[in-house]
């Protein structure tokens, strides 16, 4: 194999090593701060410090800012998925356990690709597709810890909230 082969590969598993360390501690870190501040504060916060860090990342790569004309447009999708899709999960994380918060939201690829093939010009969902969709959800489903429920006034609302922010 060529050293330039070996480099892609190194880096192909510590991006894989990322992904899993980050997005596998993203509901319970969000369970975690849910324990001393409001779901609110603790989205903007951590929503705030993201964009500021990944601000200055593209400024020290001496690359550009998009456009101020631009930014009503970015807004609104910041707004989508940050308000409403992250906001959604944080604010039923409050009576829903973070284990099922992931699986609740890994539902997401299914609609998406179910929606996908639905649609006249879409993909159709080809065993592969299934096949893939059906090991990663498996293997997140025995990865994750089965907490009680919270005992919760509204626990319909939050899932309702969990599962129209996991397809945001």
């Amino acid at each position: 194999m060529s050293p330039a082969a070996v480099r892609q590969r190194k880096l192909a598993y510590f991006a894989w090593i990322a992904v899993c360390l980050i997005w596998g501690t993203t509901y319970l870190g969000i369970r975690v701060s849910l324990e001393t501040m409001p779901p609110a504060l603790m989205g903007g916060i951590r929503w705030t410090l993201a964009g500021a860090l990944l601000a200055g990342w593209v400024l020290i790569r001496g690359e550009k800012l998009p456009p101020v004309s631009s930014w009503g447009s970015i807004s609104l999708l910041g707004f989508l998925m940050l308000v409403l899709g992250n906001g959604g999960v944080v604010f039923a994380e409050q009576w829903v356990p973070s284990g099922l918060t992931a699986v609740l939201v890994a539902t997401s690829p299914f609609w998406m690709a179910g929606v996908e093939a639905a649609m006249g010009d879409g993909e159709r969902l080809r065993p592969t597709v299934i096949g893939g969709l059906v090991i990663g959800f498996s293997g997140l489903c025995s990865n994750t810890k089965r907490d009680p429920p919270r005992r919760s006034a509204r626990p319909h609302r939050a899932i309702i909230a969990l599962l129209w922010s996991g397809d945001m």
